[in-house]
């Protein structure tokens, strides 16, 4: 039996080796594990998958949806099973077509809702609505405020999920001194971060980088915004309403118009002083096609109009964000340059760019058209789902 003894000693050894191992890893990698299992669940409801899709739905409770009003903005929630409070997430779903009823929209709120998450969904601006303002950074803001309060939401914190628009309001909300505490994770897809910059690329077609101004393709939708932006913070009056006008009836002009690639350029040739000192500088500006003398008229811009241009300009607040930021882009968005996302990464070091084809400005959830986009998509929500619950 000595002998026996003697061999069992090492087997035990053995085995209470692999339990205090299994106890470690377990304590060091089991919330990424968890966040793992939650992130296929995301994903095989976001994405039709055979028999992952369907072993999700046994798995998990079916979510609970309703559509009412929150701080005075009308929202979409999905609730998970059971009662709160819980990991609460507010998703600004960008310009999609059903806004915050399209179903790709709601299927990843439904997945987040699976996993244990309130999801809260309030649409975002579409770029070429001019609804993109100080109004609706403010609105942003007050929803936030209102999930963090409420008694449902756990720990009194807000994720923010952003996609396009809606991600550029994600940045500014988690920028707020009220709301930064409060927000562990910030997950931005293609947004916006710095609007002067964009101003400089929608009028003239370059954008400044390291190596100097690099040239980039300016779609209708980013002139119309970048006058959008400007229109709307200038002084309500005649002369706004009569630049809406121009601007609106250049832009129609150059849509039928294949050739013209400088719609702004017929603004020029409004009479001098129909429009006032203050709307002139917007014309000059928009009318302006040279890289270099950009930051000239950009600076006679008036004050209120600078003021609101970069306060709707992550990068300039960037400084206040305490929450992990993850920001996916595409390398060639159609409307958001790749220096965006750069320019806050160097803004805030706690950014982390995930670069794929799968993401776009104008598409409500990634296309996967391979398995290096499902990897990088993969790895992203692992990443973010672990932050929303186990930050520090």
């Amino acid at each position: 039996m000595w002998i026996l003894a003697v061999l069992l000693r090492p087997m035990r050894l053995i085995l209470l080796g692999i339990v205090i191992a299994a106890v470690v890893l377990g304590l060091l990698y089991g919330p990424w594990l968890a966040a793992q299992g939650r992130t296929v669940a995301v994903l095989t409801t976001a994405y039709e998958t055979p028999v992952l899709s369907w072993v999700t739905q046994k798995l998990t409770d079916e979510p609970r949806l309703a559509n009412t009003t929150i701080a005075g903005t009308e929202v979409t929630i999905v609730n998970p099973a059971g009662e709160g409070p819980w990991h609460t997430v507010l998703l600004l779903n960008g310009a999609t077509a059903g806004g915050r009823f399209d179903s790709d929209v709601l299927q990843v709120a439904a997945g987040l809702a699976r996993v244990g998450h309130r999801v809260v969904i309030v649409d975002s601006p579409d770029p070429q609505s001019g609804d993109f303002t100080a109004a609706s950074e403010a609105e942003a803001k007050r929803v936030a405020l209102t999930l963090a309060r409420a008694s449902q939401t756990r720990d009194g914190e807000v994720s923010i999920l952003g996609l396009g628009l809606g991600g550029t309001l994600a940045l500014l909300a988690a920028e707020d001194p009220r709301l930064a505490p409060r927000v562990p994770l910030v997950f931005a897809a293609s947004p916006l971060t710095d609007l002067v910059e964009l101003g400089r690329v929608a009028t003239t077609g370059f954008h400044r980088t390291a190596d100097g101004f690099t040239r980039y393709p300016v779609p209708p939708e980013l002139l119309r915004m970048a006058a959008n932006i400007l229109l709307d913070a200038l002084p309500a009056g005649p002369p706004r309403d009569l630049l809406a006008s121009e601007i609106d009836s250049a832009l129609t002009a150059s849509a039928e118009d294949d050739e013209n690639n400088d719609p702004f350029a017929a603004l020029d040739e409004l009479p001098d002083g129909l429009l006032g000192p203050q709307a002139q500088a917007v014309v000059d500006l928009l009318a302006n096609d040279d890289p270099e003398a950009y930051d000239a008229l950009y600076a006679e811009l008036p004050a209120d109009v600078r003021d609101t241009v970069e306060r709707l300009s992550p990068v300039r607040g960037a400084r206040r964000l305490q929450a992990r930021v993850e920001l996916a882009t595409a390398p060639n968005d159609p409307l958001v340059p790749f220096a965006q996302a750069e320019a806050l990464e160097r803004a805030a070091p706690e950014t982390r760019i995930t670069v794929s084809e799968a993401f776009s400005s104008t598409a409500a959830r990634p296309s996967l058209s391979g398995p290096g986009d499902l990897l990088r998509l993969n790895a992203l929500f692992v990443r973010s789902l672990y932050e929303i619950r186990n930050h520090q």
